[in-house]
């Protein structure tokens, strides 16, 4: 997948946004992740085995890997300088 940004090594936040449509059908256990994490700022990761030739579009949170998030579902954070 080359269309797309990359954001393997980049810091992110999750896009809270994009759940809120199908809310309802989501464990208690992802809403619980998603609301005490909404405001945290994650590094990006390919899972363990993919590299920038298989990558299939999700990533990992380095600092917690329970879930994980396809490119759209993040948001990467600018640093400031």
């Amino acid at each position: 997948m080359k269309n797309f940004k990359d954001l393997h090594n980049k810091k992110v936040k999750i896009n809270v946004d994009n759940y809120k449509r199908d809310w309802k059908s989501r464990s208690n256990k992802f809403k619980k992740y998603i609301q005490d994490n909404k405001d945290k700022v994650f590094t990006a990761v390919y899972p363990e085995g993919i590299t920038e030739e298989t990558f299939s579009g999700v990533y990992e949170l380095k600092e917690d890997r329970l879930f994980w998030f396809g490119i759209y579902d993040l948001i990467e954070v600018k640093e400031k300088k």
